[in-house]
C-alpha cells in the first residue's frame, strides 16, 4: 500500500482507520502510557502527512518512524535504552472480550510471562501476534535480517510456553490456592514486570 503525503491528508486518515489497533499496540510497547501512545502517533503521522513523497510499504515504514522516534526521545529525556516492559495496569493489548474466568487467568498469565522476557524477543512477538505484521516487515522496521526475526520469535515463544509452564505448575503445586482461584501465587511469580519477576536469567 502507497499513501502519498500533502497531496493526500485525506490517505493517512485513512490508512491510521485501518491500521489503528496495530499502531496503538505498537506505541504501548515503546512509551510509558496511553497518552504518550497517543502522542507519539499523532506526531508521526504529520511527519508523514508533511512528506512531499509517497510512502511505499507505508505500515512498516510508519512503524519504524514510531520506533525511532520513541527511541530519540528517550534518549533525550536520557532515560535508559530498550524497550519498556509490558506489565502496566493501562496496557490492554492481552485484553479478552470473553467474560470466562479461565480465559482472564491464562490471558493475564500470558501478559506476566510477556513481561519476563528479554526485550528483543517481546517485540518480536508483540509485533507479530498484536500488531499483526508479517516477519518480512518487523524484519524492515527493526532493521535486521529475516532469519534473526524468525530466530527471536522462535526463541522467545519457547521461553513464553516454559514461563507459562512454570506458573502452571507453581500454583498447582499449591492445591488449595488453585482450587479456590487464589491469585497470590501467580502475583508474585509476575510481580516484577520491571525485572524481579520469577524468569530464568540464564536466557
Amino acid at each position: 500500500m502507497a499513501v502519498r503525503g500533502k497531496a493526500s491528508g485525506d490517505g493517512w486518515a485513512r490508512f491510521y482507520l485501518e491500521h489503528r489497533h496495530s499502531l496503538t499496540a505498537y506505541a504501548f510497547l515503546l512509551v510509558e502510557n496511553a497518552t504518550d501512545a497517543q502522542d507519539l502517533i499523532q506526531d508521526v503521522l504529520v511527519r508523514m502527512v508533511a512528506l512531499d513523497r509517497p510512502v511505499r510499504r507505508a505500515k512498516p515504514f510508519v512503524l519504524r518512524c514510531m520506533r525511532n522516534l520513541a527511541i530519540d526521545r528517550r534518549r533525550a529525556a536520557h532515560a535508559a535504552p530498550g524497550m519498556r516492559q509490558l506489565a502496566d495496569a493501562d496496557v490492554t493489548l492481552l485484553d479478552t472480550e470473553a467474560g470466562d474466568a479461565a480465559r482472564q487467568e491464562a490471558t493475564e498469565r500470558l501478559r506476566r510471562a510477556l513481561a519476563c522476557l528479554p526485550a528483543d524477543h517481546r517485540e518480536v512477538i508483540v509485533m507479530k501476534t498484536y500488531v499483526s505484521m508479517t516477519f518480512r516487515e518487523i524484519a524492515e522496521v527493526l532493521e535486521r535480517p529475516i532469519g534473526s526475526i524468525t530466530s527471536l520469535y522462535a526463541r522467545g515463544l519457547d521461553e513464553l510456553r516454559s514461563l507459562c509452564d512454570r506458573e502452571v505448575n507453581h500454583v498447582d503445586e499449591r492445591g488449595t490456592r488453585a482450587a479456590t482461584g487464589s491469585g497470590a501465587d501467580a502475583a508474585t511469580f509476575g510481580r516484577g514486570a520491571r525485572g524481579d519477576c520469577q524468569c530464568d536469567s540464564s536466557h
